[in-house]
């Protein structure tokens, strides 16, 4: 959320200094009548993704160099609270070397290195954040291996290409 904040704040200080202040204003306002709830939440969620990450890092050390596979990962299982529940990563990259191993995750950083590259060789400013988004994103949920998340990463990805390469031709 503060990442999310902070890409906006710098758009709307580029672009429309105006709206600024009517952004801290409403985010001000939503996090006062919702505060208990994000408190709570936090605590909980936070808790939950370290005893996740810390198994998928266990997992990960017995099979660094070609991961479990997607569907083994659900076979593993934390107890949480007292709860048995299957391992879910929370983390694209944890998720990726869980399943696809150092192999699979040097394919991912490759390809996200590239469209950083294309970002920046582009100077497209809201592909650049777009990353931002995407890549703090994936440290706290593994939404590229949902059917909505890859389509949401891919169409918006070609998008800012295809514009960046019409800005540069004309």
């Amino acid at each position: 959320m503060g990442i999310f904040l902070l890409v906006n704040t710098l758009l709307l200080l580029k672009n429309y200094r105006v709206l600024v202040i009517p952004l801290f204003l409403s985010v001000l306002v939503g996090f006062f009548l919702i505060k208990e709830w994000i408190f709570k939440s936090l605590t909980k969620s936070y808790y939950d993704r370290t005893v996740f990450f810390s198994r998928s890092v266990e997992i990960i050390d017995e099979n660094f160099l070609f991961g479990i596979g997607e569907k083994n990962i659900l076979k593993h299982t934390v107890t949480i609270n007292d709860v048995v529940t299957t391992l879910i990563p929370h983390n694209s990259f944890l998720k990726e070397l869980l399943s696809n191993g150092f192999l699979g995750f040097s394919i991912l950083t490759s390809l996200l290195g590239y469209v950083i590259y294309l970002a920046f060789k582009t100077n497209n400013s809201l592909f650049q954040y777009f990353l931002v988004l995407v890549i703090s994103l994936c440290l706290i949920e593994d939404f590229m291996y949902l059917q909505r998340g890859l389509f949401f990463f891919i169409f918006f990805t070609v998008f800012f290409c295809n514009t960046s390469i019409r800005k540069n031709l004309v």
